[in-house]
């Protein structure tokens, strides 16, 4: 699983953090890094010379981040992209055939509510790329993958993407499916979870996993592991119509109140 990480950059310490973690991830499996500062004229209302004035400065700020990133690691390729539009959609455009699109963000623990403006929740509801969103929390100390399942097995994608980072990570993958609100019966509930072993076991033969069934809503079981887990994969369901958009409840109140590293990997 070899390619290119796509990372948005913008010169605040979330943007950073969300480097720092692209940064391993790239060192770790040979990818090419992506810094891509965007500057933001989503309603095409910054005028001619505001917009080169604005892209001056992001050109300043994208070649300091890449600098930083080459001292750090020099022997991750990586290079910079300057680009004008809609922040999140130009991100996921950019990086279409990319490997994952990594961000950072602010939240750092429970918010409950909408907050409909939320930027990482826009990229993670429309892009076709798996989407990082990563916190400014410590993670040396964070250990284990977890995914979320439906009441149907994971997708392929989303399994594939969890056994590949917990074998990478030389972790357990905790498989965690959640009968809240409606309990399920104990037959029903081994059956998705055999579903998606079957699935682990093609992509991982040798991995380690850990069924975990819980009864409370499944957002707040995966926002609570993700205080000490190393990752928190979540799949986001394909819809019908002409538009695949739309995170789904569980995918929207995690990003909303993550305290940990989490993928959303799309079908």
């Amino acid at each position: 699983m070899t390619g290119e990480i796509y990372v948005g950059v913008d010169g605040s310490l979330a943007a950073r953090a969300a480097l720092e973690w692209a940064l391993d991830r790239a060192a770790a499996v040979g990818d090419e890094l992506v810094l891509v500062y965007v500057v933001d004229d989503e309603w095409g209302t910054v005028g001619s010379s505001a917009r080169a004035e604005l892209s001056g400065n992001a050109e300043r700020i994208v070649e300091q981040e890449l600098a930083s990133a080459r001292a750090a690691a020099p022997l991750v390729p990586a290079r910079a992209v300057v680009a004008v539009g809609n922040p999140m959609l130009t991100l996921a455009a950019l990086a279409r055939e990319a490997e994952l699109i990594v961000v950072g963000t602010h939240r750092t623990g429970y918010f409950r509510g909408r907050a409909f403006g939320s930027r990482s929740l826009q990229l993670a509801a429309t892009s076709s790329t798996p989407v990082a969103i990563i916190p400014q929390v410590p993670g040396r100390t964070r250990r284990g993958v977890v995914l979320g399942i439906d009441t149907a097995a994971a997708s392929n994608e989303a399994i594939e993407f969890a056994a590949y980072e917990a074998t990478r990570l030389r972790s357990d993958l905790t498989l965690l499916h959640s009968t809240w609100p409606k309990p399920l019966t104990e037959v029903f509930a081994h059956a998705v979870f055999d579903a998606t072993l079957s699935a682990i076991r093609e992509a991982a033969p040798g991995l380690a996993v850990r069924p975990r069934l819980v009864e409370e809503p499944a957002a707040e079981a995966l926002t609570d592991l993700s205080r000490n887990m190393a990752l928190v994969v979540a799949g986001r369901p394909r819809r019908a119509g002409a538009e695949d958009r739309g995170l789904g409840t569980v995918a929207h109140d995690l990003l909303l109140n993550q305290a940990g590293p989490v993928v959303i990997v799309p079908e």
